[in-house]
C-alpha cells in the first residue's frame, strides 16, 4: 500500500471554497490532478481512478492507518483533468465532526492526499515530456482512503465546496417561497396562454377543413389522393426523375392523381401540377400524375426551385428554364 506523502514545501493550490451556513458534513474535494507530475514524480494517467468507488476519509495525514479511526465516506471519480471526491464526514461521533470542522475552518487552505495500491504502472522514459522529475506513470489504482493532509504531494489538491442541510433563515425562506409563487403563477399563465393558442388552431383547422369541403363540392377545390409511382407512365416518372436529379439531387418525387370519390380523397387544394412543404418536407415534391413528360419535368425543375428558397416568380421562370435547356439539348 502507498499513500501521498506530505512534505514541508507548500504545494500549488487555486480557487475558493463554498461554505454555507448550517452544515451536515458533505465536501466536495480535489485530491489529486491528472496528466502532471506531482511531488513523488508520478504522472497519474486519466483513467487510473475508478469512478464511483467507494472510499474511507482518513483522519489526518492519513493516521486511521495506525490508531486512528475513519472520520467519515464518500466515493471518488474524474472531471476532466480532476480526480474528485464527494465524501460525507460521520457526524454523530466526536472524531468526525472534530475533522470536518478542521476541515472547513481550513477552507482555501486545505490539501488532501490518498492511500493506495498500485495495479498497473510503468517507468518514466528517459526523454519524458513531462521531464527529468518524472519517475513513474500510474496507470490504474485502488484506492482505500482520502485524507485531509498538512501539505499534499498531488498538484492543486483543494476543498471545492462544504455543502450544507438544515433549516433556513426566515428570510431566505420568505423570499423562497416568493420565488416560487411567482414561478407558479408564470407557469399558470403560460399554460393558460398556451390552451388558447391550441383551442384556437382547433377552431382554425376545422373551420379550414369546413371550407375546403365546401370549396370541393362546389368546384372552387379539387380532391386528390397518392398513386405509387409505378402507377405512373414510364416517360412522365423518368422526366421528373431527371429534372429533380439535375436541379436538385436528392429530392423525392411523390405522384398525386384527382380523386372523385369522396371516400377516397385524401387532400383537398386549389387545381395544380405539383407542390411542396419546404418548411416541413425539405427534400420531397409532389407532382400530378397525368401530365405530360415536359410538363412534368417542368414541375419537378419549379418545385426544386422553391425548396432552395425561390418564390413562386422565380420558380416560374426556374421551370421554364429547364423545360427550354431540355429542349434546347434533344
Amino acid at each position: 500500500m502507498e499513500y501521498k506523502r506530505a512534505f514541508d514545501a507548500h504545494g500549488e493550490k487555486i480557487g475558493g471554497v463554498e461554505i454555507e451556513s448550517e452544515t451536515t458534513g458533505r465536501i466536495t474535494a480535489v485530491f489529486a490532478t491528472l496528466h502532471v507530475v506531482d511531488l513523488d514524480g508520478d504522472v497519474t494517467e486519466p483513467g487510473a481512478f475508478t469512478d464511483g468507488a467507494p472510499v474511507m476519509i482518513s483522519d489526518w495525514n492519513h493516521t486511521s492507518w495506525g490508531a486512528a479511526k475513519p472520520v467519515g465516506k464518500g466515493f471518488i471519480y474524474e472531471n476532466g483533468s480532476e480526480a474528485i471526491l464527494e465524501g460525507q464526514f460521520f457526524m454523530n461521533t466526536t472524531h468526525g465532526r472534530d475533522a470536518f470542522e478542521t476541515v472547513k475552518e481550513l477552507g482555501e487552505l486545505a490539501s488532501f492526499s490518498y492511500g493506495f495500491d498500485v495495479d498497473d504502472a510503468v517507468k518514466a522514459p528517459r526523454d519524458s515530456r513531462y521531464g527529468p522529475e518524472h519517475r513513474r506513470t500510474l496507470r490504474k489504482m485502488t484506492v482505500h482512503e482520502v485524507s485531509p493532509v498538512l501539505v499534499a504531494a498531488g498538484i492543486n489538491t483543494r476543498l471545492l465546496a462544504v455543502k450544507s442541510g438544515g433549516r433556513l433563515d426566515a428570510r431566505t425562506q420568505a423570499e423562497l417561497r416568493a420565488m416560487r409563487d411567482q414561478l407558479e403563477d408564470d407557469e399558470r399563465a403560460a399554460l393558460f396562454a398556451l390552451k388558447g393558442r391550441l383551442d384556437d388552431d382547433i377552431q382554425r383547422a376545422a373551420a379550414l377543413a369546413e371550407l375546403k369541403e365546401l370549396g370541393r363540392a362546389a368546384g372552387y377545390l379539387v380532391g386528390y389522393r397518392s398513386i405509387a409511382a409505378h402507377e405512373v407512365w414510364p416517360d412522365v416518372r423518368q422526366a421528373a426523375e431527371e429534372a429533380a436529379a439535375k436541379h436538385r439531387p436528392g429530392t423525392r418525387i411523390h405522384w398525386f392523381v384527382r380523386e372523385h370519390d369522396r371516400a377516397r380523397v385524401e387532400f383537398v387544394d386549389e387545381a395544380m401540377d405539383g407542390c411542396c412543404i419546404p418548411e416541413a418536407r425539405a427534400s420531397d415534391i409532389w407532382i400530378h400524375a397525368d401530365v405530360t413528360a415536359d410538363r412534368a419535368y417542368e414541375v419537378a425543375a419549379h418545385e426544386a426551385a422553391h425548396l432552395d428558397g425561390a418564390d413562386e416568380q422565380a420558380a416560374t421562370l426556374a421551370g421554364l428554364r429547364a423545360v427550354f435547356e431540355r429542349g434546347g439539348r434533344s
